[in-house]
């Protein structure tokens, strides 16, 4: 089976739901993941600006052809988060990263708050690490990250 229309359904979910607005119109505070367990762009891309061994790792748990369009470089594809399989692959990534060494997931299909990725590979990272954080994309990896100028890298996983 292709994963394709899949793919194409559920971004398109995505971008088609907006975040619902307050009684007096205003827009919702970017993302309604938990504060503490989100990292902003800003923080992220400063973060990467450090040494090589005080970066922190970066792991894309969105759909394969997102990461192969353009991801944040050195990011490591684990596949969708909302996936047995991509579920494992994370599982298995994060007893592999040293204690100490600082782990964001991103998708980047969507809004943070609404992707069908983050949240499900947010509630297997609590379960091995409680130190995982995900990173607070208010749009998509797009508008929020390449639009911005920040780099980005293509192809497969590094």
């Amino acid at each position: 089976m292709r994963p394709w229309p899949l793919f194409a359904v559920l971004l398109l979910a995505c971008q088609q739901t907006s975040p619902p607005r307050a009684a007096n119109g205003a827009a919702p505070a970017p993302s309604a993941l938990p504060a503490e367990k989100t990292m902003s762009i800003d923080e992220l891309a400063a973060a990467l600006q450090k040494p090589p061994d005080q970066r922190p790792i970066v792991l894309h748990v969105g759909f394969h052809p997102l990461y192969e369009e353009g991801h944040i470089p050195g990011a490591i594809d684990l596949g969708a988060g909302a996936t047995p399989e991509g579920q494992e692959a994370l599982a298995k990534e994060l007893r592999s990263i040293p204690p100490g060494r600082q782990v964001v997931i991103y998708c980047g299909c969507c809004p943070a708050d609404h992707c069908p990725n983050v949240r499900p590979a947010m509630r297997v990272a609590r379960q091995i690490r409680g130190d995982v954080v995900s990173l607070d994309i208010p749009h998509s990896f797009r508008n929020d990250w390449k639009k911005r100028g920040l780099p980005v890298a293509t192809g497969t996983s590094p």
